[in-house]
């Protein structure tokens, strides 16, 4: 297995990535990938996307020692159902005791948990982004009016998460990605009056071609080559997290 990664600041973000990523084991077998995005127009967007990526790293850890003692790792939407408890929990903590405001902590968050061995993913979407599974490609678009997790945080954990969270589960996989959707937003570095373009013609590039060399910065030159060959670039931050099994 073969795991990219890619982020990168969009032209209309010169201060700063509003993304934020993580990509840890929870053991040798289970891989938990996230792809976090903080909201444009909420208050330090940057500390929220990379506060909720320190959590699921904080919840990775605290997962990984607990199934250590248990020599077993539950179902993989269990573990996912688990990360979300201690980010959501852990979240709340930090809003009451530094009292912040909700619009402090606006980020979207895609989440999934690898089983890298038997080849099966399962995922969640809360708020806007991209998921690919074997060459299909999945937009989650709530518009302008993402529904990010910081908005429930005073309600009781397992009623909101039965009512609002569904974690797919997908097996027999080959290609997996998760991406901000950034993915979309690419446009002529040319003519900076034009709006973001919503139809990306460099979605499969990312997402669904082969990847011929196998290199760590592979996403990365192909970045360089498509500004190169086509003077086009992200509008927003893009961040990519693409696992591809031989």
């Amino acid at each position: 297995m073969k795991k990219y990664e890619l982020t990168i600041c969009g032209y209309s973000h010169p201060q700063g990535n509003e993304d934020f990523y993580v990509s840890e084991y929870i053991d040798d077998q289970v891989l938990v990938l996230g792809v976090m995005d903080g909201c444009s127009s909420g208050k330090e967007s940057r500390f929220a996307s990379a506060l909720i990526g320190k959590l699921i790293r904080k919840a990775v850890k605290e997962l990984g020692a607990k199934y250590f003692v248990e020599k077993k790792v539950p179902a993989l939407d269990i573990v996912i159902k688990e990360i979300i408890e201690i980010v959501f929990n852990a979240l709340d903590d930090i809003k009451n005791n530094l009292h912040l405001t909700t619009n402090e902590l606006l980020s979207t968050l895609l989440v999934s948990v690898v089983d890298v061995e038997l080849k099966n993913v399962a995922f969640t979407v809360l708020g806007d982004g991209v998921v690919s599974y074997n060459g299909a490609v999945l937009e989650f678009d709530q518009g302008d009016a993402p529904d990010y997790l910081a908005y429930h945080l005073e309600k009781d954990f397992e009623e909101w998460y039965a009512d609002n969270v569904n974690a797919i589960v997908l097996g027999n996989c080959s290609d997996f990605s998760l991406s901000s959707d950034g993915i979309y937003s690419f446009f002529s570095v040319h003519d900076i009056n034009i709006e973001s373009s919503s139809e990306n013609q460099f979605l499969r590039t990312f997402l669904i071609d082969e990847i011929k060399e196998e290199k760590p910065k592979y996403f990365q030159n192909k970045l360089t080559e498509i500004e190169e060959d086509f003077g086009m670039v992200p509008w927003d931050d893009f961040t990519l997290l693409r696992v591809v099994w031989e």
